[in-house]
């Protein structure tokens, strides 16, 4: 009976999003911008689709990105000549590109996102200016 919980705890830690999921998620956490006006409400907004397992410190770095005035296109597959490349990602992490501008300038990043308690969460934004 322990090793079929263990084994069901595995397979779903190594459960990947689809690209409908990461949009649903990147969606939401980018409309926590309106939420700007009130900390407290950008704060509880954005919380809500980051992975739980992100330190406070790597948290509120992704949060800052949406007070900053960055605005962040929709997710996508990652293209093989995309500008910026995503790590080989670990078990349970799935990959996704985007485009981004915002600071008078233009670049290239990705997210990745991971399921927990069957939820798409974000656990990784990257992207070079």
């Amino acid at each position: 009976m322990v090793y079929l919980l263990m084994l069901s705890l595995a397979w779903s830690a190594g459960e990947k999003v689809s690209v409908t999921e990461a949009r649903k998620t990147w969606k939401a956490f980018r409309a926590c911008e309106n939420q700007k006006a009130k900390e407290a409400d950008l704060l509880r907004c954005a919380n809500a689709e980051l992975s739980e397992k992100l330190i406070p410190a790597v948290k509120a770095q992704m949060i800052q990105f949406l007070d900053q005035g960055i605005s962040f296109s929709d997710v996508r597959e990652c293209e093989e000549n995309a500008p910026i490349q995503p790590m080989k990602p670990v078990a349970g992490e799935t990959a996704f590109c985007m485009q981004l501008t915002g600071l008078k300038k233009q670049s290239h990043g990705y997210v990745v996102f991971v399921k927990e308690n069957g939820a798409a969460k974000i656990q990784t934004i990257k992207f070079k200016f």
